[in-house]
């Protein structure tokens, strides 16, 4: 994971470097990405059976990464962003996620708040979702877990709170074979 904007289409296990997002139609092929404070985004498709698991730090937020991933799954499968389920799993919360005003000053200002003179909070949940509705998901087909990173301390990992210390948490997203009688 490099915290870019690149999407890429996966049809056999292995490690792939230089993106973000993994995106697959292939059943019994599991996509897996790591994090430790930024948001796992997984997306599914049931009409076209295809899913995303996509790797959404601050970096790729700004760059765009969840429409990248949404425009690829439509691109590639036929996707309809309206028939995406998306799921945003747990993450940094606004109210933890410290930024100086040079990282601050990349969102659109309806997503940060000035905690003090010299730092600024950013909701970079709220941007993602807003991604996701922009791209045409539709409000109810997204869930969004309540649970920050940084004050999990028991169940979640965070670099923020321990540094070099943290560990890192996966998300799995992947589809079993349809049986047909």
């Amino acid at each position: 994971q490099v915290h870019s904007a690149n999407a890429s289409v996966i049809t056999a296990p292995g490690l792939y470097s230089k993106c973000d997002a993994l995106i697959t139609c292939e059943e019994n092929l599991y996509l897996v990405i790591s994090v430790a404070d930024c948001l796992p985004v997984m997306l599914y498709d049931k009409i076209n059976n295809a899913a995303a698991n996509i790797h959404s730090g601050w970096r790729g937020t700004v760059k765009g990464i969840v429409s990248a991933a949404i425009g690829k799954m439509s691109s590639e499968f036929g996707s309809k962003p309206a028939d995406i389920s998306a799921f945003i799993g747990p993450g940094i919360t606004a109210e933890n996620f410290e930024v100086d005003e040079d990282v601050a000053e990349m969102f659109d200002v309806k997503y940060v708040k000035r905690k003090n003179p010299v730092k600024y909070l950013v909701d970079i949940k709220h941007c993602v979702h807003d991604q996701l509705t922009g791209s045409g998901v539709l409000t109810e087909n997204i869930e969004v877990s309540p649970y920050c990173t940084l004050i999990e301390r028991e169940y979640l990992h965070s670099y923020r709170r321990d540094r070099d210390a943290s560990g890192r948490m996966f998300a799995v997203i992947g589809m079993k074979p349809i049986l047909h009688p």
